[in-house]
């Protein structure tokens, strides 16, 4: 994110005016560019928060998915042509909605 363009995005997104509702969106990544811009952190740091506040997130994202009825879950690391032999066995497995 740092490195194509997150802190650029960021300070045009302030300069046009949009400071306030870049805060209030709370946002994994503005939040820690912003940082940066003001001098209140590091280019360091502000990459460890994010990719510690990424970590967080996908943890939550799999808790709240494994009580999902009918969620079947897919490793992206597989590679393409096993990823889409397993989603395409998933979605032909799943019972149809009348």
């Amino acid at each position: 994110m740092f490195d194509h363009g997150l802190v650029e995005e960021t300070r045009a997104l302030i300069a046009a005016g949009w400071a306030e509702a870049l805060r209030t969106l709370r946002a994994i990544g503005y939040d820690e560019a912003m940082a940066l811009l003001e001098g209140a952190t590091t280019r360091g740091l502000a990459e460890t928060r994010v990719n510690l506040r990424t970590a967080q997130l996908a943890k939550r994202q799999r808790t709240w998915f494994r009580h999902q009825v009918g969620a079947t879950r897919l490793d992206a690391m597989l590679g393409e042509r096993e990823l889409r032999a397993r989603a395409l066995a998933a979605v032909s497995d799943a019972p149809r909605a009348r």
